[in-house]
């Protein structure tokens, strides 16, 4: 067989195998939104008598998540900042965002918003620039600070470098030194009272413990 055949073959058989794809593609949205249209979806309303909430932030591709519980805030991740290492050209973060909700939610009878404590996940600059901002705004009032140390050894080689790992991690102990926040490098996987919620962290053990 030639390769003209093969190919000639192969074209039979992968063209007919898209189109299959493609059509079948077309019924799965026209059902989906043929039985989502049974369902009407009710935003909720908080009429301010909520004393435990979760406040998911809309930071698009990053994270930021507020606990509210019993008059208690916390902060983990805080967006993307707009300094990012990774993008070539500026990019508007989420900094002004975060904070602005933060003060409206969080703050308490004295003008300050008061987190107990803010959590960096890791030190990718998408889910931890903004706390630059969070950290020094100073009608933030922060009780304490989790972040694991900074390894080179964790991910990437090129992470450290080029995506600015270490920068943005000094970055983060230094405005935590200038307000006088408590940074907590090794965290307890123990489970502890938040409010109304009981917490645990998990994945607490450094890479040398193990």
């Amino acid at each position: 067989m030639t390769t003209k055949q093969k190919k000639k073959i192969a074209t039979w058989i992968i063209v007919p195998l898209m189109l299959l794809i493609f059509i079948l593609d077309i019924v799965t949205l026209v059902l989906c939104n043929r039985y989502a249209a049974r369902y009407t979806i009710m935003p909720e309303s908080f009429d301010g008598t909520y004393s435990d909430r979760i406040h998911f932030l809309n930071t698009e591709n990053s994270d930021a998540i507020l606990l509210e519980s019993d008059g208690h805030f916390a902060l983990i991740d805080a967006g993307e900042g707009s300094d990012n290492p990774r993008r070539s050209n500026y990019h508007k973060g989420f900094e002004e965002v975060v904070v602005s909700y933060i003060k409206k939610v969080a703050t308490l009878s004295d003008g300050k918003a008061h987190l107990d404590f803010i959590l960096g996940t890791h030190l990718h600059y998408d889910h931890i620039g903004g706390f630059h901002a969070v950290i020094t705004d100073p009608d933030i009032v922060i009780g304490k600070a989790y972040f694991k140390e900074y390894d080179p050894n964790i991910g990437k080689s090129y992470e450290g470098g080029r995506w600015g790992l270490r920068d943005i991690y000094d970055q983060i102990v230094e405005d935590l030194a200038v307000r006088d926040v408590e940074l907590i490098s090794e965290l307890s996987d123990e489970p502890f009272l938040f409010g109304n919620f009981t917490l645990q962290f998990f994945n607490t053990v450094n890479r040398e413990e193990v």
